[in-house]
């Protein structure tokens, strides 16, 4: 992947017609920018994910809700979101622009293959419990559907049938390792 992300490459992505669309900017495993546009009272609404994430007003503004807290920030103020907060935001102006900051990235925003992912939990006795990747939504299959699988494995679902992504799991085990080993240097 190159270290240049060129306005001209970068697709937008509609996430509500004629309201709310984004753009996906400079991203690593790490830290991912998405420039997101708000029109017509357009919506961001309540979620939670396991990222922390930072919002630059770019243009507009906006009312954010935090948990238990809503403040109203404009252009040039900025938030921070911690991790497993559930937050959400409206535009107030006729049209508004957010740069979102996210860190690790949001790899649900770069699979849009029209898969669901999840990781293997933990196994209860003929149950699987599957956790969202990037969200906090778990679901319980029986053990049978995944073969040869073990917990901390990345899981895709489509249409009803479940698949080992043994790559994505390699990549998230190579980001927590390279993570725990920062913790002790």
């Amino acid at each position: 992947m190159s270290n240049f992300f060129y306005e001209k490459d970068i697709n937008m992505i509609t996430l509500a017609e004629g309201k709310n669309y984004r753009k996906i900017k400079a991203h690593s495993e790490n830290i991912m920018l998405v420039e997101v546009y708000f029109k017509n009272g357009a919506i961001g609404e309540p979620h939670r994910h396991i990222h922390e994430q930072a919002c630059y007003c770019l243009e507009g503004e906006f009312e954010f809700t935090i948990g238990n807290e809503i403040k109203t920030i404009s252009v040039g103020d900025t938030v921070y979101i911690p991790s497993n907060i559930e937050h959400g935001c409206r535009v107030l102006s006729e049209k508004g622009r957010l740069l979102d900051i996210f860190t690790p990235q949001r790899d649900d925003f770069i699979n849009n293959d029209d898969k669901k992912y999840y990781v293997i939990d933990r196994f209860e006795g003929d149950i699987a419990v599957l956790i969202e990747l990037d969200g906090d939504k778990h679901i319980d299959i029986e053990k049978e559907k995944l073969i040869d699988a073990n917990e901390g494995m990345i899981v895709s679902e489509k249409d009803g049938k479940f698949y080992i992504e043994k790559d994505k799991t390699e990549e998230r085990k190579a980001r927590i390792k390279r993570k725990f080993d920062n913790l002790w240097k």
